[in-house]
């Protein structure tokens, strides 16, 4: 019961992490292409 909690956490800490980082990732290529288009 303890161990599957646990993993649930786990998961769920693992999935934020990937959507935080993947959204950065995302910002940063959309501001480089900004950058490219505006020049």
């Amino acid at each position: 019961m303890i161990t599957e909690t646990v993993a649930g956490i786990c998961t769920l800490i693992i999935a934020l992490l990937v959507m935080f980082f993947g959204n950065m990732l995302f910002s940063c290529a959309a501001a480089e292409v900004m950058v490219l288009m505006a020049h």
